[in-house]
């Protein structure tokens, strides 16, 4: 009996010790974490980060952040005190403990309740007292880029109305704001054939969209281009009229457009090659013609009159600098204006642009029209430096005043410096 009844106090004395090794470790685990009781009967520990926007965020020592909606928390628990502010915009100082079910708080040594779903805010004891409610710190927005730009540089090979190969450059510029986008583009470009110039092109273009409501726009455009290799001397146009962004996302964009175009063009009789040789043609004339004076002059048996010699001077003067009887020609045309623009952006990053232009004449030369096309291709090399290849191509039905061919193509490639 005695060896009975010292085993059953040796059993109760160790469910003692259990129970209180059992409540030194809840204790223990208690004071080194904060703890959250969900609504469906699961504990989560870890050190509370913040309560913001209705998400507890715990850190976990494994596990790492975890976030948990505040509808899912019955109670919890903290183990240091936080700063808290409830949906009355009321802030307070303490810590956070459960009892019988219920969630409560400590401020200023006063016990209160404070139902979770009535916390707005919770935050780390570490922020300054004197600014309880803390700020959030909001990054001012960048103001609105307004200016972007490109400038191309590269080669051109030409075929037409000449064949050539030109170094060429390029610069656009945009401005856009909500409602209004204005560009500005420039293109140049040059070549010779054995010391002579076959190419000398410039291109001017101003052109303002202004939206009054979205996708529908009105545009008016303004150019100038001088192309001697087609006899071009001038042209200048200016356009009005209407077009709408049919698709305007991220990745791909497409507007079609339509209005009235006025062009004043002054043609040359000769391109600079054909003016060479006129040249050339010219001086074999004139040393013709002295060396016809010369004889004659030598077998004139008439003594020497002053009058021969200014004449001889004046074939001369002629011979170093001979003068063209160049013609000039002018027109006039309208025309309507049909344009599309279409890009599409690829393989995530390079980007495939088409712009074509129709321009149909109305007036007295019904039936004419040009067309004009360019398509690019560009894909980027480092953040700022893209590969550039275009290939244009304009289509005149009646070239009459320049001549040659209808068609005339242009595949241009180089480097595109985006800015």
């Amino acid at each position: 009996m005695h060896h009975i009844s010292g085993l059953s106090s040796a059993c109760d004395l160790l469910r003692t010790v259990i129970a209180l090794l059992m409540g030194v470790a809840w204790l223990t685990a208690a004071g080194a974490s904060d703890i959250l009781d969900l609504v469906n009967g699961d504990r989560l520990s870890g050190e509370l980060i913040e309560l913001r926007d209705g998400v507890f965020v715990l850190d976990h020592p494994y596990s790492g952040e975890i976030e948990t909606p505040q509808e899912a928390v019955e109670t919890f628990f903290t183990a240091e005190p936080r700063w808290w502010r409830d949906d009355d915009g009321v802030t307070g100082f303490g810590p956070f403990f459960p009892r019988d079910g219920v969630q409560w708080t400590q401020a200023d040594d006063v016990l209160q309740t404070m139902p979770v779903e009535t916390l707005e805010r919770i935050w780390p004891a570490e922020v300054d007292p004197d600014m309880p409610a803390p700020v959030e710190e909001v990054e001012e927005p960048e103001p609105p880029r307004l200016w972007s730009g490109t400038f191309d540089t590269g080669v051109a090979y030409r075929s037409g109305q000449v064949d050539s190969i030109d170094a060429d450059a390029a610069l656009n510029l945009i401005r856009a704001t909500e409602r209004t986008e204005l560009s500005f583009r420039a293109s140049g470009a040059y070549g010779e054939v054995e010391s002579v110039l076959n190419t000398r092109q410039l291109k001017g273009q101003t052109r303002l969209k202004v939206y009054p409501r979205e996708r529908f726009y009105l545009f008016g455009l303004t150019g100038l281009e001088h192309d001697a290799a087609k006899r071009l001397d001038l042209r200048w146009n200016t356009a009005f009229g209407a077009g709408y962004d049919i698709i305007d996302t991220d990745r791909t964009g497409w507007a079609l457009d339509a209005g009235l175009d006025y062009a004043w063009e002054r043609w040359d009789e000769f391109t600079p090659v054909e003016r060479e040789r006129a040249r050339e043609a010219a001086q074999a004339a004139r040393r013709e013609e002295l060396r016809a004076f010369v004889v004659r002059i030598v077998g004139d048996p008439r003594p020497f009159r002053f009058d021969n010699l200014r004449a001889a001077m004046d074939i001369a003067a002629l011979l170093r600098r001979p003068v063209l009887d160049e013609r000039q020609i002018t027109r006039e045309d309208w025309n309507l204006r049909i344009s599309s623009y279409f890009r599409r952006t690829l393989f995530s990053e390079s980007e495939l642009t088409h712009e074509f232009v129709a321009l149909p004449k109305f007036d007295e030369d019904w039936g004419e029209y040009r067309l004009l096309s360019d398509l690019a291709f560009v894909t980027p090399l480092t953040d700022s430096l893209n590969l550039r290849a275009a290939l244009i191509t304009e289509y005149e039905s009646d070239p009459g005043v320049r001549g040659g061919s209808q068609w005339e193509n242009t595949l241009r490639t180089g480097l595109r410096y985006s800015f």
